[in-house]
Parts: structure tokens; C-alpha cells; sequence
């Protein structure tokens, strides 16, 4: 059984995994593993924790752009113009309460505009604004109906105060969903080298965040796992994306040994499977013979020799 590293790029715009599967990454593989380190999972996890979720373990993660149209006129006459501004602050507003008051309370999701651009001047009413942001969800469902949802708010409320919009849901990664053996076997390969204090086989809550190993999982059974490098004595207990956010470097190895243990593990598998099937074939073949030498022997008769 060969043994693959995948160097993949791009994660961030969700397209890096689609472009390694488009190009034969997972030609004849059987399972993939993959591992996240730092303290996306909470920083009270501590720093050289594995986590192994047996199901969805994140969110899938899309774009969408809004872009609110008006008509650009002078701040001391409002009336001459459309302002997008008023517009993209109550659609900002309204697109809350889809999660809010559209979606049940047991069903997680998160919309986020985390960018608002527009106007060059204090005193000027600019001509547009575009509002940049992201949905995440943990059922297809649910993020199916966001996207529609936040296109006909974006129509509707664009056109109330005199103005228009185009809305654009650029499609990211699905959920991560791991495959349960999978996740147990990753588990298991580590399990007699740490301390089950160091080995968390579950999550009671998937983490919203996204992740595009996603797409791997829908084409071949795997799993991902995590790795908290949650230190606060070194800082690296700071969030995703800060400025300041940095790994507990002491730890890593135990990503890199849990690799190694899998790949062992997996190989002693295969190994037994091919024990099996080799006394499987000394057993059928023991089988045929007997039946052969019947034949034979009914033709010999039937020949009168």
C-alpha cells in the first residue's frame, strides 16, 4: 500500500483540495488524515491535547459580496440622491435575524459581514457599498436557505429606500464530516503512547469554523483530527486570525508521531488482511481439489475404466 503526502495551497478560498482531487491526488487511495494545530477548538484544551471527533467536526464555510447601489449626491442634500450607506446598515441588521428568528435555535449556524467599503469623502454620499461576508452552517439545508434568504433580504431592502443591489454566494467547502472508524482508528494508533488525559475521542459541539479537507472526505473514507497547542505562559492561547496568534512549536511532534502510528497501524491491518486472504485461498483451493478428483473420478466410470 503506498503512502502519500498531499502539499496542498489555497485553503483559505476553499479551492486548494478541488484542485489537488481534479488532478489525481486521490488516484487509488483507500482513506486520508489530516491535522489541525493551535487552539481553534477552545484554549482551555491544553497545549498537546489530540482531539479525534467520530462526526461532523466543523462547518462548511461560503462567501457572499453585496453590492448596494444608490445614487451619489452632495451630504447637505439627501434628497437629490439614494444613500447605499442607509441601505447597507439596516441590511446589516436584518440579515441577524435570519439566524435569529428564521432558523431553529438547535440548528447552528453563523452569518458574519466582517468588511463594509464604500464613500471617499466625509461629506459626499457615495454611489455604492459592498458588504463582504460569510455563512456557515452544519446541514446543507440550513445553508442552502441562508444564501437564498440573504439574496431576496439584499433585493427587497435595497428597493425599499431607492436603490438596488447584486448579491453574489460564492460556494466554499462543505461540512467536515469524519468517518467514525476512521476517527477511531486514528484514536486507537495513539492511544498506548499518551496519557488519556492527552486524547479527546469526541466533541459534544462541532466547531464553526471551515475547512476545506471537506471535499477530500466526500470522496474517500478519513478523518480529521486535531492538535491544541493552547499555552497561555507562551501566548500561543491567543484566537485564529489575531495578529498575535502563534503555535506551541513543542508540541508538534505529536502531530507528526500520530501520523507515523496511523500509517503503522494500517499497514499491520493490511498485513492481517493479506494473512486472511492467503489462508483463504489455500483453504478454497484444499476445497476444489476434492471436488475435482470427484469429477474425475465420475468420468472415469462413466468411460468404464
Amino acid at each position: 500500500m503506498d503512502r502519500e503526502l498531499i502539499f496542498q495551497t489555497a485553503e483559505e478560498i476553499s479551492r486548494g483540495s478541488e484542485i489537488a482531487i481534479s488532478n489525481g491526488c486521490l488516484k487509488d487511495v483507500a482513506a486520508i488524515f489530516g491535522l489541525h494545530i493551535g487552539n481553534i477548538l477552545g484554549k482551555e484544551i491544553p497545549t498537546g491535547t489530540l482531539i479525534f471527533p467520530r462526526a461532523c467536526c466543523m462547518a462548511s464555510f461560503d462567501k457572499f459580496i453585496i453590492c448596494v447601489k444608490g445614487q451619489s449626491c452632495h451630504g447637505s442634500t439627501l434628497e437629490k440622491g439614494v444613500d447605499p450607506v442607509n441601505i447597507a446598515a439596516h441590511l446589516l441588521i436584518a440579515l441577524q435575524t435570519i439566524q435569529t428568528k428564521e432558523i431553529s435555535g438547535t440548528a447552528s449556524s453563523v452569518i458574519t459581514v466582517g468588511k463594509i467599503t464604500g464613500g471617499t469623502q466625509y461629506n459626499v454620499i457615495p454611489d455604492q457599498v459592498v458588504l463582504e461576508g460569510t455563512i456557515r452552517a452544519l446541514d446543507e439545508t440550513v445553508r442552502q436557505y441562508i444564501a437564498r434568504r440573504i439574496k431576496e433580504l439584499a433585493v427587497a431592502i435595497s428597493a425599499m429606500f431607492g436603490g438596488s443591489c447584486e448579491c453574489e454566494i460564492i460556494w466554499g467547502a462543505p461540512p467536515v464530516v469524519n468517518d467514525e472508524t476512521m476517527a477511531e482508528l486514528a484514536a486507537k494508533a495513539v492511544s498506548d503512547l499518551f496519557e488519556p488525559k492527552d486524547i479527546i475521542e469526541d466533541l459534544s459541539i462541532p466547531n464553526m469554523g471551515g475547512e476545506d479537507f471537506a471535499n477530500y472526505l466526500l470522496e474517500v473514507p478519513g478523518a480529521f483530527f486535531f492538535l491544541s497547542s493552547s499555552n497561555e505562559k507562551k501566548g500561543t492561547d491567543i484566537p485564529h486570525h489575531n495578529p498575535t496568534f502563534n503555535i506551541d512549536e513543542d508540541v508538534m511532534w505529536k502531530g507528526t508521531v500520530t501520523f507515523v502510528r496511523i500509517i503503522h497501524n494500517v499497514l499491520q491491518i493490511e498485513k492481517k488482511i493479506k494473512h486472511i486472504y492467503k489462508r483463504q485461498r489455500i483453504y478454497t483451493k484444499w476445497r476444489r481439489y476434492p471436488l475435482l478428483f470427484l469429477w474425475k473420478n465420475h468420468c472415469a466410470q462413466q468411460n468404464g475404466v
